[in-house]
């Protein structure tokens, strides 16, 4: 059990107490335990908050309005500080519509120091405070009351270390200029988009999807829309409602009717018994413009096209060169996200390139290469390769 001091606050009272007390302070580090299996919207279970003024741990089950602590998320005169914060800022925009202002995020500053990009938690304590630290309980069951010792000594390790972390951080980044880096970064978590995910992204990849004849397509993205909507309306998984596998096969044999999908090995009987009406009314309805650029998005990949191919990994063997003479994590430089979406849209450009550190260490010219993605020309010349774009006409 951890020796760290604390306040846990179980009733309205004790928390607005902590939001009084709170309301001067500089900087706030925290983080969350939630539980996602089985459920559509995350159950928020326990938030763990570190200031200059305490250590207290915010029973989220117990303390339904947590407005206090959301004002604080958005006071730009308050350094929010995290490790992968991501996920904690997500689920305060899922459950509260609330986006942070003035955050710092430790695992995205180390990011910038060095090409391991993204430590957990538990290596960044041990490399910079030299603590080393026992984790074992990510994935207990938060839920659980009363709150065990173990669960709270994990909890409090996770924060009681962040003020700590952020001031060897920032000294190391001012050290090589690169703080104000970080906080533009991290800006990148204040912003709604963070929080949206593209909800036919894996269409990309499925072979099945790029397999299907064009009315079935569409099927499947409508039954995609079904399946998210049913899972909110219910506040369960998604594959509770209808697993991805099962759904796919639904969408290959849908054209060919109801006894297709009754005779499958493969799909449940009571699946086609309780949905066919909404299944047949989905693959029946005319298709709308929308979903025609759905279609016209994701059914050919760019991995058809070789000469777009060869020279998207290119331009990220020239990104994560140069990633490698600064010192900082390539993977920093675009996300995954956008990444796949550079490879699916030619046209595609995601706006953060434009300004900041990424146009300071990419330069203007592999940045212009980089949005125009022009075809590449390739040759020998005196025992050297020489790459060159080929203009666009």
């Amino acid at each position: 059990m951890s020796n760290v001091p604390y306040l846990l606050l179980e009733t309205e009272t004790d928390f607005g107490q902590f939001v009084a007390d709170n309301q001067s302070i500089d900087w706030l580090a925290f983080d969350t335990e939630f539980i996602t299996e089985k459920r559509f919207l995350p159950q928020l279970c326990l938030i763990q908050v570190a200031t200059a003024n305490g250590v207290y741990l915010i029973d989220s089950l117990k303390i339904e309005d947590l407005g206090g602590l959301m004002d604080m998320m958005k006071n730009p005169d308050i350094l929010k500080m995290t490790h992968a914060g991501e996920n904690d800022y997500r689920i305060f925009f899922k459950l509260f519509g609330v986006l942070p202002v003035n955050v710092f995020d430790t695992q995205i500053a180390d990011g910038f120091l060095n090409y391991q990009y993204p430590l957990s938690f538990k290596d960044l304590v041990q490399k910079y405070l030299g603590v080393h630290l026992q984790k074992g309980f990510k994935v207990s069951n938060w839920s659980k009351r009363p709150i065990d010792d173990k669960q709270i000594s994990y909890a409090l390790d996770d924060v009681i270390y962040l003020y700590g972390l952020y001031e060897k951080l920032k000294a190391a980044l001012e050290k090589r200029g690169r703080f104000e880096w970080v906080m533009h970064e991290c800006q990148m978590l204040c912003k709604q988009s963070a929080y949206q995910s593209d909800p036919y992204k894996d269409l990309a990849q499925s072979r099945t999807f790029n397999s299907l004849k064009r009315q079935s397509q569409i099927f499947l993205v409508r039954l995609m829309d079904w399946r998210k909507a049913e899972a909110s309306k219910k506040n369960v998984s998604k594959k509770m409602v209808l697993d991805t596998k099962i759904m796919y096969e639904i969408a290959k044999n849908i054209a060919v009717g109801k006894s297709a999908l009754e005779s499958h090995r493969i799909i449940p009987n009571w699946v086609t018994t309780k949905h066919w009406e909404t299944f047949s009314d989905l693959y029946d309805a005319p298709e709308t413009p929308e979903e025609v650029a759905i279609i016209k998005k994701y059914a050919s990949p760019i991995r058809s096209n070789m000469q777009r191919a060869l020279t998207m990994d290119l331009l990220l063997g020239l990104l994560k060169y140069k990633a490698m003479e600064y010192e900082v994590s390539s993977n920093l430089i675009v996300n995954r996200a956008d990444l796949n979406q550079m490879k699916l849209e030619p046209n595609y450009f995601p706006d953060y390139f434009e300004e900041g550190w990424r146009r300071e260490l990419l330069g203007d010219d592999l940045l212009s290469w980089l949005k125009n993605r022009s075809p590449l020309s390739v040759e020998m010349v005196k025992n050297q390769w020489v790459i060159s774009e080929k203009k666009k006409k």
